[in-house]
């Protein structure tokens, strides 16, 4: 029937190069009342995967079309390690080596996370490869945080490519991931701020055309035809993507459980388990007890609590970055009576500017020199130096240039503006403006006279 069907979509469309398929992830989910097609994981076996394959392939060939199979099976029966296990690949695909079959895989040992190796099954086999990779994670923000992974992305090409010539190509999910409609409502080169997720699919665009040209040089020339050529603006907001990673694998990592390869009931649970796709912090007391366990059995004493402890201070803050508070200084001392600093312990690192705008609607205590909601006396030292930001502002204008002063960004190196552009009309917030800040942040504009 299989053949019967690929015959006929090859008549019918004789511009179609070729077919991707791939076994698991199906059943009742994909069947639905008044749809017309259904659903059902038939093909789970080893004998099962190579007699489909020949089948397809057979008529591929004599259509002279290719057929790309993805060996992301997730657990699907016998050949439910296929994605990962090389001696199950051999299993499965050994003697396979027609010239119209393309194996597709994911790069890391799983799926897209943080904190995997690199899949060795792209080093195994004699068949051509494509190796996948993803834009815009479900589990780390689905696109609403800064993610730069160039990087990480061409040193996994680059050693896939050195060590299997069988490798031809890549592919790249730039828009889903997870279930239906999850995480923010953006849609690709359409609606929401898609360009943080841009930034990937543009990077591995130029890395499949040249995987050795510097992973900075390529973030810089998006940013440069995304936002602005303006050298500061280049520099800030690479920066910003240079810092992305960390705050993504620690910040949303448990790290001491993420780096360990854990089993459980025969299967391999990933290595962010306490949020749920993009937004949804588990309740699960397994998971999160698994978590626990993992993470205490690595401390030094027997209770655990130094792994423990070790494993939350990893990800509950850090300084500010030089190109928001400029040259760092040894940790202002908080002032007297203070105890907490932007909701957490004052035992812990000092909290991220961000925590502390005076948005948060939180009055104390200190982050970047400046306290939320309230100005002392006396200020205690500050990381940006000698010019410390006002902990206030006046009310915003109904256009960025008003008659008593003009907003300016004062991270920017550059002169002030001889102009501002006006806001748009009926709103006192500009969001936007290529080549500077957007106001009314507190981490970006300061008024003056």
């Amino acid at each position: 029937m299989y053949q019967l069907g690929l015959t006929e979509l090859f008549e019918a469309m004789p511009f179609v190069a070729g077919l991707m398929v791939r076994i698991g992830e199906g059943g009742d989910v994909y069947s639905q009342p008044g749809w017309d097609y259904s659903s059902k994981i038939a093909v789970t076996g080893v004998d099962a995967v190579r007699a489909m394959l020949r089948a397809l392939l057979y008529v591929a060939g004599t259509a002279d079309k290719d057929l790309i199979f993805r060996t992301w099976s997730v657990g699907v029966g016998a050949v439910g390690d296929l994605h990962t296990n090389p001696e199950s690949y051999d299993e499965v695909l050994g003697g396979i080596d027609d010239p119209h079959l393309i194996v597709s895989t994911k790069y890391t040992l799983g799926d897209f996370y943080s904190h995997l190796p690199f899949n060795g099954t792209l080093t195994a086999g004699a068949q051509r490869r494509i190796v996948e990779f993803q834009a815009r994670r479900e589990f780390e923000g689905f696109g609403a945080l800064p993610n730069d992974l160039t990087g990480l992305h061409q040193q996994a090409l680059r050693q896939f490519l050195a060590a299997n010539p069988h490798v031809e190509g890549i592919w790249t999910w730039t828009q889903d991931g997870g279930p239906l409609r999850a995480g923010p409502m953006t849609l690709y080169l359409r609606t929401g701020f898609w360009q943080l997720y841009d930034l990937n699919a543009y990077t591995l665009g130029r890395l499949a055309q040249d995987p050795d040209v510097p992973a900075a040089q390529l973030t810089a020339d998006w940013v440069r035809q995304t936002f602005s050529n303006d050298p500061a603006t280049v520099a800030a907001v690479c920066e910003m993507f240079a810092m992305s990673r960390e705050a993504v694998t620690k910040g949303l990592y448990i790290g001491a459980y993420a780096d360990r390869s854990v089993r459980a009931l025969g299967l391999e649970p990933p290595p962010m388990m306490w949020i749920f796709e993009w937004d949804i912090v588990t309740g699960d007391s397994a998971a999160l007890d698994s978590i626990y366990a993992v993470t205490r059995d690595q401390g030094a004493d027997p209770a655990g609590a130094g792994a423990v402890d070790a494993a939350v201070a990893e990800g509950s803050g850090r300084w500010n970055s030089p190109a928001a508070c400029g040259p760092r200084s040894p940790r202002p001392t908080p002032p007297p009576g203070t105890t907490r600093c932007c909701g957490r312990s004052s035992s812990k690192p000092w909290s991220t500017r961000q925590t502390c705008s005076a948005r948060s609607g939180r009055t104390g205590p200190w982050c970047c020199g400046t306290r939320s909601g309230s100005t002392p006396a006396t200020a205690p030292p500050t990381t940006r130096g000698t010019r410390p930001r006002a902990a206030t502002r006046p009310p915003a204008p109904r256009t960025s240039r008003g008659t008593a002063g003009t907003w300016i960004c004062p991270r920017t190196t550059s002169p002030p503006p001889t102009w501002v552009p006006p806001a748009p009309t009926g709103t006192s917030r500009w969001r936007g403006w290529p080549g500077r800040c957007s106001w009314p942040s507190s981490r970006c504009w300061r008024w003056v006279r």
